[in-house]
């Protein structure tokens, strides 16, 4: 199975509203690990960002980091949350991100 290509005919899912309440919203300071292994506090960030929320599910070799890959510490995670932040304030939020492997191109028009 080619993991670029979905299945014939999955369900689109609903947006159920998980994330509706976070347009508007401030981040709070929260520094987090960047793909380079530096820290970055993406609320202190000026101007516009965009980061992308996606629950890391494991590295091979290592132990699995949780039993339910849907929860981190008893609070539930959104799996895939790209948000628009404008000066540390949530201006825009995809979700649900589907399909999945043409969501980059709905980010970008």
């Amino acid at each position: 199975m080619d993991p670029k290509v979905l299945p014939a005919g999955p369900p689109t899912p609903e947006d159920d509203g998980p994330a509706a309440h976070l347009v508007g919203d401030v981040l709070p300071s929260v520094p987090l690990s960047a793909a380079d292994g530096t820290r970055v506090d993406v609320a202190a960030l000026p101007g516009r960002t965009m980061p992308f929320a996606y629950p890391r599910t494991g590295v091979p070799g290592e132990p699995e980091l949780d039993e339910d890959p849907d929860q981190v510490a008893g609070q539930m995670l959104v799996r895939r949350l790209p948000l628009v932040v404008d000066d540390g304030v949530v201006t825009h939020v995809w979700y649900p991100v589907f399909p999945p492997h043409t969501h980059a191109e709905d980010v970008l028009a």
